[in-house]
């Protein structure tokens, strides 16, 4: 099956005095009815005057929380987008998703995010606070609230993220929860490689990024919670191998850490 993407608009732009969206978020849904409403809740609660959502819905998903997304009644200044898509991985529908976004606003920041996290109230303001005082920085990464309850009570730590190195991002993916790349960034590195990388094609992403010696910034404020809970072993083996083939395909790079 040929792969494809339909996008729809829930919430249209004709007429409105918005400026162009500076942040674009671009969420997959799969089954995530037990986080759905927290993570609306926190999208409403943002303090940023604009930004976009385009929300995926990925196949073989089938819960509720597709039609939840439908009956979200968006706050002035957000658009909403829903998209039906049918790829072999999540990340060949984030990549044309991240295009469609791109082509309304090129100097956009596209936003990766899961249904799991939730953001402060402040926090896409943060990001984009952040963006605009520091333009020569291509990703972003912020602090998260660690979980491990679906209803985000139960706080259980920081993720305390490295200092960005080029040996960091090598060691370890730093990126974190819902980093925030620059749009042309994105595009220049040919977005998400390499589809066969199910669960670790991101971080293949940023350490090409870095290997092209792309700025990154740690955002020190913490901007959300991300539920951790406990990945089914055959997945864990399987995320686990594919980073350490990725990373042993990278090891003949010699790396210079910053200053």
């Amino acid at each position: 099956m040929e792969e494809t993407i339909e996008i729809i608009d829930i919430v249209r732009e004709e007429g409105c005095d918005y400026p162009d969206a500076a942040i674009q978020l671009l969420i997959p849904n799969y089954n995530s009815i037990d986080f759905i409403d927290g993570f609306l809740k926190s999208l409403g609660e943002q303090t940023l005057r604009r930004f976009d959502v385009t929300f995926l819905k990925i196949k073989g998903s089938t819960d509720e929380s597709w039609d939840r997304i439908g009956t979200w009644s968006v706050r002035e200044g957000v658009v909403l987008r829903r998209g039906r898509a049918e790829f072999r991985t999540i990340f060949g529908a984030l990549n044309m998703a991240a295009n469609m976004a791109l082509s309304k606003n090129e100097n956009a920041y596209i936003c990766p995010v899961n249904i799991s996290d939730r953001f402060t109230k402040a926090g896409l303001q943060t990001l984009a606070d952040y963006a605009e005082r520091q333009p020569d920085v291509d990703v972003f990464y912020p602090n998260f609230k660690i979980v491990n309850d679906k209803e985000h009570k139960n706080i259980v730590g920081y993720q305390n993220w490295p200092e960005y190195t080029h040996k960091n991002l090598l060691q370890e993916n730093i990126c974190g929860c819902s980093p925030l790349i620059k749009g042309r960034t994105f595009l220049e590195a040919e977005s998400y490689w390499d589809q066969e990388y199910k669960y670790a094609a991101d971080y293949d992403l940023y350490l090409r990024l870095a290997l092209d010696n792309k700025k990154f910034q740690l955002i020190k404020e913490v901007v959300g919670s991300h539920y951790e809970g406990e990945m089914p072993t055959e997945l864990l083996e399987s995320y686990n191998k594919e980073i350490e083939e990725i990373q042993t395909m990278h090891t003949p790079f010699s790396f210079q850490d910053e200053e």
